[in-house]
């Protein structure tokens, strides 16, 4: 376990925390408030407001937390106060600092952690907010900076607490401050000054004798008389019926420098009699500073007023099309399924997803494509009922409640309603789009409760929309169907993460060749399972698998690692094969680490960097991502080759080929099927030579099965190819 290092500032540090009086104090609503919505928010079990003290850190407030505090050594919070930066933990149980950390082996058994520091206005790192999980998980920037912003949102509300705190004291002092008393006749409107303490000098700047036989109402300030009036006339009637005091409200009076100071009264009257006020006593307060600072609260409180309300217009709007979140759609559903248990009513929630909307933003800008978005928002917004809710999800997805249904059945009408009106073209910028959607729908009731239905619903309807994606089609309703696919590929996760350790995965190698010789000039390394039970599983169904769950790229290193290995052991025997071929994923990529594993793999094998090639999805030549870029190009300075797989299928901004650092483009399996019979898949085939060609960059072609389109492809100037016609995938044993 790595205890976190002492902040050189640390007295300091200990000292204006101190300063806000917050340690050991009971719960206040407002913390207990941020860390539901952290929860919330980040969809997390675990959220806290911490304060790291000299030997513990306390918790202001902790959700998912039974303790209120721990021991300092073992917290991950002496991290963040030690650096003053945002710390994210993805996984604990695989972190060396805090692998063998008691948070993470007992207790609360925490596995994710992200926390940013907070800062006191003076730069004080005096706690941490946190978000936590007994998963493990990622978090990208945005959700970074967003937890930053509750910090910020955190420290103001110790701000304001403490101005509140030194406030009130100095209301106390001022209460409790010297008073004057004044004793005049009762004449209204006048008020005669009969006599005045001495210490009105102090107060007022007036010697006593300054003020004797002066009609007091001299002092008042003009826009105050008439309402002191008023209240004189009802203090004599209230007075004369039960006695006692009255208090005036605060009202000012001129000093003798021709300032003003807000003064407070409370007087005793002597009644005729006939009831009539004759003389009164009146003890006066100088409460200037009071009044000012009841003022000053009260412009303090009107701005926290505002800043919650931008915190929750942040907090449940999407910024771009200033539609409701998923955090917002999520609560409006909640209370939509109340309404519905209670009047046996049906309602249905949509999530929708555009298809290709890449291909927009990459053909006309993401300016453009955010422009689209922002006016399908308020075309769905215009064309739904009053009470229905449109949200942007995120990215190009959009989630609809419709909130009430007279019957289930009412929701097909209403989901080819919006599929035709998010499909009516569209003029935006002097361009007409054509948009193509694909729609999950749930509905309510349908099958049995369960715990956390909203959500589940939105789950359901998210699941529906790819199997829609999937299959082809506009819409797709969630059912039992789909469930049972849903847990089959839980399973098959489960047994694939025991498969990467329990050696039933192996490589098969497929050759690249040269289509006039036969030669090999390299081979492909494919990933295969044989289970135990099932024998061979298909890679179209664990590979699939492996993206969604995150098991990607621990496949994607153990493959890298064994092809590694077995080439350096072709070539120590003297076998010829070229380069060893590796499919590299984009999570192995977009990973920090990713070109220092491709080095150590090379290392540990032995195997010459001119030996590898890396074959890279075509969706990263769009996306740019500069780090991928310059791990490539730093990995092709060592000798590695990089190739773009499946060339064709995604949306390539082709004038990026050229500054890529690229050595190979191998043509989809899917322009071959139908060649050379297909005049289209042909022409496209035909284009990719002739780019390749042109850009000086080796042209592969996948998929060749007959000697018939290996013979076409020569023809038309394709050098090399891949495909059953010449080797199925075999193990290495099979291979020469």
């Amino acid at each position: 376990m790595q205890t976190a290092p002492i902040p050189e500032n640390e007295p300091n540090r200990l000292s204006a925390l101190r300063e806000y009086g917050i340690l050991d104090t009971p719960c206040e609503e407002v913390y207990e408030r941020i860390t539901r919505l952290l929860c919330s928010f980040y969809a997390a079990p675990i959220a806290t407001v911490t304060f790291v003290d000299q030997d513990r850190q306390w918790f202001k407030s902790a959700r998912g937390l039974d303790d209120c505090q721990t021991s300092r050594d073992i917290s991950f919070c002496g991290h963040v106060v030690a650096s003053g930066e945002p710390l994210v933990v993805e996984d604990a149980a695989a972190d060396e600092r805090f692998c063998d950390n008691p948070l993470v082996l007992d207790g609360p058994k925490v596995r994710f952690y992200a926390g940013v520091p907070l800062t006191t206005p003076d730069g004080y790192h005096i706690g941490v907010l946190t978000v936590q999980d007994l998963q493990p998980r990622t978090l990208d920037e945005k959700a970074v900076n967003a937890l930053r912003d509750f910090a910020a949102v955190v420290v103001d509300e110790l701000e304001l607490r403490l101005q509140q705190q030194r406030r009130e004291l100095e209301l106390k002092r001022f209460i409790g401050g010297p008073t004057v008393v004044f004793a005049w006749e009762q004449r209204l409107g006048e008020w005669p000054v009969r006599y005045v303490s001495p210490n009105v000098e102090k107060v007022l700047g007036y010697r006593p004798e300054q003020l004797l036989g002066r009609p007091f109402v001299e002092l008042v300030h003009s826009e105050d008389l008439a309402r002191l009036i008023r209240e004189d006339q009802k203090a004599q009637e209230d007075l004369a019926a039960a006695g006692s005091s009255f208090e005036y409200t605060p009202y000012r009076v001129r000093r003798a420098d021709g300032s003003y100071r807000w003064v407070h009264e409370t007087s005793v009257f002597e009644f005729d009699g006939q009831g009539r006020a004759v003389r009164g006593l009146g003890y006066i307060n100088d409460v200037t500073a009071r009044v000012e600072l009841e003022a000053q609260n009260k412009a303090d409180r009107s701005q926290l007023l505002y800043y919650q309300s931008q915190l929750q217009q942040l907090l449940h709007t999407d910024p771009l099309t200033e539609l409701p979140n998923r955090l917002l759609l999520h609560d409006r559903l909640a209370q939509a399924l109340e309404r519905r248990k209670r009047d046996q009513a049906a309602l249905a929630i949509l999530v929708l997803d555009l298809r290709d909307f890449r291909a927009i933003n990459d053909s006309l800008g993401q300016a453009f494509g955010d422009q689209v978005l922002i006016s399908l928002g308020k075309r769905l917004r215009a064309v739904l009922r009053g009470g229905d809710t449109v949200a942007r999800l995120g990215g190009d997805e959009f989630g609809i409640l419709l909130p009430w249904l007279s019957a289930i059945d009412d929701a097909v009408e209403l989901v080819e309603r919006i599929v035709g009106w998010v499909e009516e073209p569209m003029v935006v910028a002097g361009h007409e789009v054509c948009l193509v959607v694909r729609v999950g729908v749930s509905v309510y009731p349908a099958g049995e409760e369960v715990a956390n239905l909203p959500a589940k619903l939105l789950e359901q309807a998210d699941t529906a929309m790819h199997e829609a994606k999937r299959e082809g089609v506009r819409y797709r309703f969630f059912s039992s169907e789909l469930i049972e696919r849903a847990r089959e590929r839980l399973k098959l996760a489960a047994e694939l993460r025991r498969a990467l350790g329990g050696g039933q995965l192996s490589l098969h190698y497929q050759p690249q060749v040269e289509l006039a010789s036969g030669e090999w000039i390299g081979v492909e390394a494919l990933a295969r399972w044989h289970h135990p039970q099932q024998g061979w599983i298909s890679p179209e169904r664990f590979i699939p698998v492996a993206e969604r769950t995150g098991l990607i790229a621990r496949l994607g290193e153990w493959v890298l690692d064994a092809a590694c290995t077995q080439a350096k052991i072709w070539l120590d025997a003297g076998r010829t094969f070229g380069r060893m071929g590796v499919n590299v994923t984009a999570m192995q990529l977009l990973d920090d680490d990713w070109v220092r594993k491709v080095k150590d793999a090379l290392e540990r094998s032995g195997l010459p960097a001119n030996r590898l090639e890396l074959e890279i999805t075509e969706s990263l030549l769009v996306e740019r991502v500069e780090s991928v870029t310059a791990g490539l190009s730093e990995l092709r300075a060592m000798g590695v080759s990089v190739a773009v797989d499946d060339f064709g299928t995604g949306y390539s901004a082709l004038s990026y080929l050229k500054d890529l650092p690229i050595d190979k483009i191998k043509i989809d399996r899917s322009f071959i099927c139908g060649f050379p019979d297909d005049k289209h898949t042909a022409a496209i085939a035909r284009a990719i030579l002739a780019l390749g060609d042109g850009l000086g960059i080796d042209v592969v072609a996948e998929g060749i099965e007959t000697e018939r389109q290996a013979r076409a492809l020569q023809a038309m100037g394709c050098r090399r190819g891949q495909g059953f016609f010449f080797r199925v995938p075999e193990p290495a044993s099979s291979l020469f």
